[in-house]
């Protein structure tokens, strides 16, 4: 809604801005317009304006759609990292379930990726980081 009223307000100062330049009165070194000739230019400037207010507005509904998309996959990942950090105290008995093995799939939330690798690769080998080096 803010995003929306504040395009309204930008084309409307747009608009208002430039009204002046529109319907001021030519030079006077210059011939003054026909009235047909000054409805033609009233009408390509109002379609000017309708056009940027159209969009400014699709703009800012495709801001607030964009807003909402990245709400929803926040939350997505919020919940995917509370239902690992519940798994991952358990990871000896539960790595194997079909509830693990779904939530893998549809992606390891960035927090706790590393530690999920390391558990379900593992260390045999007792590889340090001294050793590594």
């Amino acid at each position: 809604f803010f995003i929306a009223s504040s395009a309204l307000r930008n084309s409307f100062f747009l608009a208002s801005s430039t009204t002046g330049l529109i319907l001021e009165n030519r030079p006077r070194n210059l011939p003054s317009k026909s009235v047909a000739e000054e409805r033609k230019h009233q009408k390509l400037y109002q379609e000017i304006v309708a056009t940027a207010r159209k969009k400014e507005l699709r703009k800012a509904e495709e801001a607030i759609k964009k807003e909402e998309r990245k709400k929803q996959k926040d939350m997505i990942i919020a919940d995917a990292q509370k239902q690992w950090s519940e798994i991952l105290p358990r990871w000896e008995t539960d790595h194997n379930t079909k509830r693990v093995r779904e939530l893998w799939w549809l992606g390891l939330p960035p927090g706790i990726r590393g530690t999920v690798w390391k558990k379900a690769i593992g260390n045999e080998l007792n590889i340090s980081h001294i050793l590594y080096k």
